[in-house]
């Protein structure tokens, strides 16, 4: 969670419904934690990536069956961040599959 919530002050996720709202986001309700969150849209969408650090998002695995350790290439996030599901996203050249959210 550290490297989401360093991310989303990186990309300048608003808190806020209002600042959400001005910049085009969506804001949703979290399933899981109480509260609600802001999803961008990121501007380098489908961009290919192998790690997460070259896109505003997430490197999302271009195989969607990768496996957790699998060696993969992606492409970046259309939005950020992934609202809901069991998002998987690439470090380092491998995929790393996150809890379900």
């Amino acid at each position: 969670m550290a490297e989401e919530n360093q991310k989303s002050s990186a990309v300048g996720t608003p808190s806020t419904k209002e600042e959400c709202l001005e910049k085009g986001g969506e804001w949703i309700k979290h399933l899981i934690l109480s509260g609600h969150f802001c999803a961008l849209k990121t501007t380098d969408a489908g961009k290919s990536c192998s790690d997460d650090t070259q896109c505003q998002g997430d490197c999302i695995p271009s195989n969607q069956f990768a496996k957790a350790g699998d060696l993969s290439m992606g492409q970046c996030a259309e939005i950020y961040p992934i609202p809901v599901g069991c998002p998987t996203h690439i470090a380092k050249g491998k995929v790393v599959v996150v809890p379900c959210i």
